[in-house]
C-alpha cells in the first residue's frame, strides 16, 4: 500500500506515513477503501464551517476523540501549591568525597604505581642480568677451552721444532763429514771414481734433506708464532670475559639484594579476594589482577594477615 499524499510505500498496519508524517490509513466507505483526506482546519479558529459532505465516520477516523475539559475550580477555593521537590546535591560520585581523603587516595595510588614499576623493573633487569651472566660464563668456559687447546698445540709444535732442529743438526754434521770425505777421496790417489760418485750422490741427498728440514723448521717457527699470537689473543679474551663476568656478578648481586628487599618488605593484596590474606610475589594463590601493593606493616594495620602458603608464620 502507498501513501495517498507522497506515494511512499507504507509498512503493514501503519497508520501514519514515515515519509511525510500524514495520517494515511484508508477509510471504509460502503465497503470500498478510500485514501485518507487531509484534516480540515478548525472551524472555530478559521471562521469557516465544516463541509456537510464530510461523513461523520471519516471525521471520527481523522480526529481522535478529545478529552473532556476539566471542571473549573471555584474561585472561592484557592489551589494549594504542591511542595517543591528537593534538589539533589550537584556533587555526586568521587566529587562528594572530602578533599583530604581524595589527596590521601592520590598519594596511595602514586605510591602503589611507583612500587609496582620498581618491582617490574627489578624483575625484568634481574632476568636480563642473569642471562648475560650465563652468556659470560659460557664465553669464559669457551675461552678457557680454546686456551688449553692452543697450549697443547704449542707444546706439540715446540716438540716437533726441537726434533726438527736435532735432525737438521745431525744432517749438517753428516753433510760436513761427507764433504770432508769427498775432499779426502779427491786428494787420495787411490780413490776410485765409483766411490766418489757414490759419495757425491749421498751428499746431494743429504743437502736435499737438509733443505727440506730447513723449510720444515721455517714452517714450524711460523706456526709457533701464529699459535703464540692466538694464545695471547685468547688470554686477552679470557681477561675481558673474566672482567665482564665479575661486573655482571656484582650487578647480579646488587639486583638480588634489591629483589630480596622487595620480597621482604612488599606484599600484595588481591582486591577481589574474599579472604584477608597478603601474599608474596611468587605465591601460587596470588593472581596478578586487581591487586594492591603494601608494606607488611601497612597490610597488617589494614587488617590483613599473612598467607599460610607463601608467608606462613614468618611475620
Amino acid at each position: 500500500m502507498k501513501c495517498p499524499y507522497c506515494g511512499a510505500e507504507l509498512e503493514e498496519y501503519a497508520s501514519f506515513c514515515s515519509s511525510c508524517g500524514k495520517y494515511a490509513l484508508p477509510l471504509q466507505n460502503d465497503g470500498q477503501s478510500e485514501p485518507a483526506q487531509a484534516p480540515e482546519p478548525d472551524s472555530e479558529s478559521s471562521g469557516e464551517h465544516v463541509s456537510e459532505k464530510a461523513p461523520a465516520k471519516k471525521a471520527q477516523r481523522l480526529y481522535p476523540p478529545q478529552e473532556p475539559s476539566p471542571e473549573p475550580v471555584p474561585a472561592t477555593e484557592a489551589p494549594v501549591p504542591a511542595p517543591e521537590p528537593e534538589q539533589p546535591s550537584s556533587k555526586t560520585g568521587f566529587r562528594s568525597v572530602p578533599f583530604k581523603y581524595r589527596v590521601l587516595l592520590f598519594l596511595l595510588l602514586a605510591a602503589f604505581i611507583g612500587t609496582l614499576c620498581g618491582l617490574i623493573y627489578v624483575v625484568g633487569n634481574t632476568a636480563n642480568m642473569r642471562a648475560q651472566l650465563r652468556r659470560a660464563q659460557s664465553d669464559e668456559a669457551t675461552a678457557v677451552e680454546n686456551a688449553e687447546g692452543l697450549e697443547a698445540q704449542i707444546t706439540e709444535l715446540q716438540t716437533n721444532l726441537e726434533e726438527a732442529r736435532t735432525d737438521a743438526k745431525e744432517k749438517a754434521e753428516e753433510v760436513k763429514a761427507l764433504t770432508a770425505q769427498i775432499a779426502d777421496m779427491e786428494s787420495s790417489v787411490n780413490q776410485t771414481t765409483y766411490d766418489k760418485e757414490s759419495a757425491q750422490r749421498q751428499l746431494e741427498e743429504a743437502q736435499t734433506e737438509l733443505t727440506a728440514l730447513n723449510t720444515e723448521i721455517t714452517d714450524l717457527e711460523t706456526k709457533l708464532s701464529d699459535a703464540e699470537s692466538q694464545l695471547e689473543a685468547a688470554n686477552t679474551a679470557l681477561s675481558e670475559a673474566q672482567e665482564e663476568n665479575k661486573a655482571l656478578t656484582d650487578a647480579n648481586a646488587a639486583l638480588t639484594a634489591e629483589t630480596e628487599f622487595y620480597d621482604s618488605y612488599v606484599v600484595f593484596v588481591m582486591t577481589t579476594a574474599t579472604d584477608k590474606y597478603y601474599h608474596k610475589f611468587d605465591c601460587p594463590n596470588f593472581t596478578q589482577k586487581s591487586f594492591l601493593a603494601y608494606s607488611t606493616k601497612l597490610a597488617e594495620s589494614n587488617g590483613y594477615i599473612p598467607c599460610p602458603i607463601c608467608v606462613g608464620d614468618a611475620n
